[in-house]
């Protein structure tokens, strides 16, 4: 059996995968990228096969081995107040920019406005 390369529903690289006479849906013989990938991580590109696209998530060296493991990049957004923690994109997904992330200082505040709002309603 051969083997291929794996992709998400995303069409990053998730690891290898055996063909067992067809291939999967999920996977193609392209060959990979030459490493190190650095903050890039492989993307299969119909017609173009997997290229290298930029990537800050964590990856764990206990799920992709010593030689692909890296931290994940701290962030910050702009509302962030000075001495606000870094952020870092655990999830193992990718970065959803533009989301309406917020620091937990506003987010108290909105839950205390909304909770004022629903006692009024209540009286």
């Amino acid at each position: 059996m051969a083997l291929a390369n794996q992709f998400d529903a995303t069409r990053y690289y998730v690891g290898l995968i055996e063909d067992h006479g067809t291939l999967p849906n999920n996977a193609s013989y392209d060959p990979l990228p030459p490493t190190p990938w650095g903050y890039n991580w492989p993307q299969h590109i119909e017609g173009k096969g997997f290229v290298l696209v930029e990537d800050h998530r964590a990856r764990p060296a206990e799920q992709f081995g010593k030689n692909l493991a890296q931290e994940a990049t701290p962030w910050w957004l702009p509302d962030d107040k000075l001495g606000t923690p870094a952020r870092g994109n655990e999830s193992g997904r990718p970065a959803t920019y533009g989301y309406p992330a917020q620091n937990a200082e506003t987010a108290a505040g909105r839950c205390q406005v909304y909770q004022t709002a629903t006692d009024k309603r209540r009286l």
